[in-house]
């Protein structure tokens, strides 16, 4: 599950907003909050450990579309509280109460976590004679690229499945798709620090406005971390790692 917020411009303690082009072409992420999956190597011209993203949540229409339309990422609209104390960081998720009213009439809560600032693991741009391997499971979850004698951006590759049904019955119809594709997206990030996150734990609670408390439960908080700095994507970089309706048709 992946968790985002944008914070808005002069928001407290806050970065400023995020600028979106006006042709949909760059998007840049001041905040945000990453509680993705496990990174697996994904198909494609240059096969690649990515993460997939079976969930994510947004707080605003330019997000939502962006992600949505462009790349097929599962988002949802939804009410995201992140707070810190100290070294303590807290975070709820509610999504508005449609078939049950709650006892806030407007929202119900799916999620929430909470993770204490461990070490510093390293800090972007990343430099030129490259950074020691970092233990488990930070080499999994944060695997460094090689050292190219230059300081270098961290690069965060995610995929999705897009998936566009088709109209009316069939194979092709709504049982089906129009668009079944892997779509990879590189997320640069330009400047942050990056630090372990202790103690981490997560509950997902069961709903009836949202089923991902069912389909994806969390037992256990394997590993986690606390990126706070900027990153950004451009449209023109993201690409079809695979486009599953043509090969299963072949």
């Amino acid at each position: 599950m992946c968790a985002e917020r944008r914070r808005p411009r002069g928001h407290a303690g806050g970065f400023p907003a995020p600028a979106w082009s006006a042709t949909g072409s760059s998007v840049t992420a001041r905040v945000r909050l990453a509680l993705s999956a496990t990174p697996r190597v994904v198909a494609g011209p240059a096969p690649s450990a990515a993460r997939g993203i079976p969930a994510i949540y947004v707080d605003n229409d330019a997000a939502l579309l962006a992600g949505r339309e462009l790349g097929g990422y599962p988002k949802k609209m939804a009410r995201i509280t992140m707070r810190n104390y100290g070294n303590l960081f807290l975070s709820q998720m509610s999504r508005g109460s449609i078939q049950t009213k709650t006892v806030d009439p407007n929202f119900n809560d799916l999620a929430s976590s909470s993770v204490t600032k461990g070490a510093k693991l390293f800090s972007v741009p990343l430099p030129a004679d490259g950074t020691d391997e970092l233990p488990y499971p930070y080499n999994l979850l944060l695997p460094l690229p090689p050292a190219t004698g230059e300081p270098q951006d961290y690069v965060l590759p995610t995929v999705a499945l897009k998936r566009f049904p088709g109209v009316g019955p069939g194979p092709n119809g709504h049982a089906g798709a129009e668009v079944l594709q892997l779509v990879g997206t590189p997320w640069h990030i330009t400047q942050a620090d990056v630090y372990a996150g202790d103690a981490a734990g997560m509950e997902i609670y069961p709903s009836e406005e949202d089923p991902i408390g069912r389909l994806l439960p969390c037992n256990a908080v394997l590993g986690a971390f606390i990126l706070q700095g900027s990153m950004y994507t451009k449209s023109d970089e993201w690409m079809v790692l695979e486009d599953l309706k043509k090969n299963n048709a072949a």
